[in-house]
């Protein structure tokens, strides 16, 4: 019989945990950047007009977690680049408040009765940061140099539908056939069959200028300044005006934006990976913003004068991956590849004690690997609390309570959840070792050389369970044209993400992606575990206000 601890027993218990964990753990050096050697970035005062708002001299301080990988817009990978991109980049389309698609750059859009043709008409009022004009050619220009996969773009895979891509992959002098500038503000994209998500796609490609990418070599592009150290110019809200390593990146506003000139006049993003010192910047008045607030501080925050606390919902689901390359044959990487360690994993987690007692009820169990209902099968294997099915599952792969688990966990320092995760993984016999790592640290070992066991971390659902399929479960779209750190592969799972992109109605998709989750729910080379909302803490003289999805209307935000 299982008896649960009660919450305060839980709580104190977790904070013992931790303590003893920060003291033991050992978490590698992080490194800097590619190119971190390069000169400090020329202020944008010297290339561009000073960008005064409606708050002149208005300066909003957020502090945040991370500090980032690069600033890549083809190949967005963490929390602190998505803001970055959000603020200083536009796409051709984008999403409302509800998540539904909408003009960005494109004035207007258009498809044909078969599906297979875009027309955008652009917008004619928009001009890049440096003061030159945006046009047809920069849309024509961006999908030419993402499509070429010495540049590394991260979707490269999703826009192989557009009509001469394969063959641009492999001679890249000819311009890819799909993309055509139809006039000085018309682009027309072809694609080879209709694709039910080449819109939402869409809505994650930045732009980029032709005059200024266009002499960076797509084999340089990774190494570049302009992702190494300052993407400039943009169309955005904010001008990037540059970025001094591990400390702080600053935003100007900028006041041509075609939406409307920001209210406030500068943003600094500050990196501050410790939480209590986030905290504390921020009830000194050092900071206006934080984000990835503790749960047991959360409460204590609501209560705290001048403060409020803002929340939203987020695609974002907190799940574990497990390494899942078939070429190691350690016998520890044979155990873990198998279901019954994953789902031992989750016979030893009592989600009611987790959610309720460590996360303050703050998040909801997430089952399926899709947050859309249609795509998730409704008879999924919940696998519950129970360590001693988690035992013998485990005795049947011959695990051996010996080997250490190299757990990756994506935080600058280990929180209580953390530790009531190692006791509870503890007591069915897995010896969990938690090394906490950054950003660039996290990209480097799961993405880029797939250095891990297990790793705990958020993953982006998406809008559409094309954004998860794709990105997780896909044979070898390995990084950076592709974002399967755990190189999972299953042929079926591979065909029914292809054909789920390629029939249109929600009626023909569903059991596709239903089809999926159940694979995923068999095989959990991906567990998913909860799903929670953005909560963030700010001084209350900040306002947030947006029409669009996910803080992508900065520019009206405003700071007293």
């Amino acid at each position: 019989m299982n008896v649960r601890p009660n919450r305060s027993l839980f709580r104190l218990f977790a904070l013992m945990m931790v303590l003893g964990m920060l003291l033991s753990a050992c978490a590698p050096a992080a490194p800097a950047p590619a190119d971190s050697s390069a000169a400090a970035p020329t202020s944008a005062a010297e290339e561009a007009p000073a960008a005064p708002a409606t708050g002149e001299g208005s300066l909003l301080r957020f502090g945040h977690s991370q500090r980032p990988n690069d600033f890549n817009p083809m190949a967005v990978i963490q929390g602190i680049q998505i803001y970055v991109q959000k603020w200083t980049f536009n796409k051709l389309v984008t999403l409302d408040s509800n998540g539904a698609i909408i003009p960005d750059l494109a004035e207007d859009f258009t498809v044909s009765d078969d599906g297979t043709v875009f027309t955008f008409t652009l917008r004619e009022d928009v001009t890049w940061h440096d003061g030159e004009p945006f046009d047809a050619e920069d849309v024509v220009f961006t999908f030419n140099y993402l499509l070429n996969p010495a540049a590394g773009a991260r979707k490269l895979s999703n826009f192989q539908v557009i009509q001469g891509a394969a063959e641009y992959g492999e001679d890249t002098t000819t311009p890819v056939a799909g993309v055509v500038a139809t006039g000085d503000y018309e682009v027309q994209i072809t694609l080879t069959a209709p694709n039910a998500v080449f819109l939402i796609d869409l809505t994650d490609q930045s732009i980029m200028a032709e005059h200024v990418v266009s002499q960076i070599a797509p084999a340089d592009f990774l190494t570049s300044e302009f992702v190494t150290r300052r993407p400039y110019p943009g169309t955005g809200p904010y001008v990037f005006d540059r970025y001094e390593t591990d400390q702080f990146i600053e935003l100007s506003a900028n006041a041509d934006f075609f939406r409307g000139a920001p209210q406030i006049a500068r943003i600094r993003i500050e990196s501050i990976p410790d939480s209590n010192t986030r905290i504390i910047a921020l009830e000194n008045g050092e900071v206006d913003l934080i984000m990835d607030i503790p749960a047991e501080e959360l409460e204590r925050l609501r209560g705290v004068a001048g403060l409020q606390i803002i929340t939203q919902d987020t695609p974002t689901v907190q799940g574990t991956f497990i390494d899942s390359d078939q070429t190691k044959e350690e016998p520890i990487k044979v155990a873990m590849r198998q279901p019954q360690f994953r789902q031992a994993l989750l016979h030893a987690m009592d989600f009611d004690a987790l959610i309720n007692d460590v996360l303050e009820g703050n998040v909801n169990r997430q089952a399926c690997i899709f947050i859309q209902e249609w795509a998730c099968d409704p008879d999924l294997v919940d696998y519950p609390y129970d360590p001693d099915r988690a035992r013998e599952l485990l005795a049947e792969i011959g695990w051996d309570e010996s080997w250490e688990v190299d757990w990756m966990v994506l935080a600058q320092q280990l929180e209580p959840v953390h530790a009531v995760l190692q006791q509870m993984y503890a007591d069915v016999g897995i010896n969990m070792v938690p090394r906490p790592v950054d950003g660039p640290t996290f990209v480097e070992n799961f993405y880029a050389n797939g250095t891990f066991d297990v790793t705990f971390v958020g993953y982006g659902a998406g809008t559409d369970p094309n954004v998860a399929a794709n990105n997780f479960l896909v044979c070898g779209q390995i990084y950076p044209n592709g974002f399967n750190g755990t190189r999972y592969c299953n042929d079926r799972v591979t065909e029914l993400v292809k054909a789920g992109r390629e029939v249109i109605s929600v009626e023909d998709r569903s059991p596709l992606y239903q089809e999926i989750s159940r694979i995923n729910n068999e095989e959990l080379p991906l567990i998913p575990l909860w799903r929670g909302q953005i909560i963030v803490a700010a001084a209350d003289n900040v306002t947030l206000t947006y029409d669009h999805y996910f803080w992508d209307d900065v520019q009206n935000w405003t700071i007293e």
